[in-house]
């Protein structure tokens, strides 16, 4: 195979359209180059608080960089370890544990298995879960910068980066205080969490009143968020509470008279 990519190169740099379609070069692509090498997953920005969570990707694996009850991180395959099920389907959040709705097994934001169902009816007690955490990859930063591997004989990413890194200050250092990955797609709906927090509301509360607002409903909004429903749910009631509405119809129309909308009674 390396031959006939040689080949598809030539020595003026004109490359040839097979390396870009060919299936089985994209297949030795995944399995020595994503599979290997050290790839950015995420930013330190996105994980700033214990149990916070970004759902990123590592070649076409779908994963989890998580910040541990401790703060520590961690990059997790979003697969359950009991039949390959998705953990978390939400692209952020946070939260203490991630459930599989398949068959309920729980894990931690660490990565250990920390509930089975039927753990003394099924299994007797004789499952080792100690063995059966989320399949986890080589993780370090760089000035904020989260790459991971899974390649657990990959040198360090210090000694990866090499000089490369001379090229990453001159992007990452330009401002005291370091980087911050920020979202480049403003909400056209201009209601912002910040904007309901200055209604007296917590960041969850906000957060939960913000996709009522927006036609989110139970579960949905649940899922965005990264929560249980019931959670949700109390931090919906908390905010009627303070904002002195009765229900979810007179709470979106205080969010949005929140950001100079008016909606029309109905």
């Amino acid at each position: 195979m390396v031959s006939v990519i040689k080949k598809m190169v030539d020595p003026k740099g004109l490359v040839d359209r097979r390396i870009f379609v060919d299936p089985d070069i994209y297949k030795q692509e995944l399995e020595q180059i994503f599979g290997r090498c050290w790839l950015f997953v995420g930013h330190e920005s996105h994980v700033p608080k214990p149990n916070d969570f970004f759902g990123s990707y590592m070649g076409e694996d779908p994963i989890l960089l998580t910040g541990d009850g401790k703060g520590k991180l961690h990059a997790f395959l979003n697969m359950c370890r009991h039949r390959g099920n998705r953990i978390c389907r939400a692209d952020a959040g946070n939260a203490p544990s991630f459930m599989c709705t398949y068959h309920g097994w729980t894990f931690a934001t660490d990565g250990k298995l920390v509930g089975v169902p039927g753990y003394k009816e099924a299994y007797f007690e004789e499952l080792d879960r100690s063995q059966w955490g989320l399949v986890e990859a080589k993780v370090d930063s760089y000035k904020g910068m989260v790459f991971a591997t899974w390649d657990a004989q990959a040198p360090s990413l210090d000694t990866y980066l090499g000089n490369m890194k001379w090229y990453l200050d001159l992007h990452l250092d330009r401002r005291e205080g370091g980087s911050e990955m920020l979202d480049i797609e403003p909400d056209p709906s201009g209601l912002s969490v910040p904007a309901l927090e200055s209604l007296g509301l917590t960041r969850r509360q906000a957060e939960a009143l913000r996709w009522i607002a927006l036609g989110r409903r139970g579960p949905d909004a649940a899922r965005l968020m990264g929560l249980s429903p019931r959670t949700v749910e109390k931090h919906l009631q908390a905010a009627y509470a303070k904002l002195g509405v009765a229900n979810s119809s007179q709470a979106a129309a205080t969010a949005w008279a929140a950001v100079g909308v008016r909606l029309p009674e109905a």
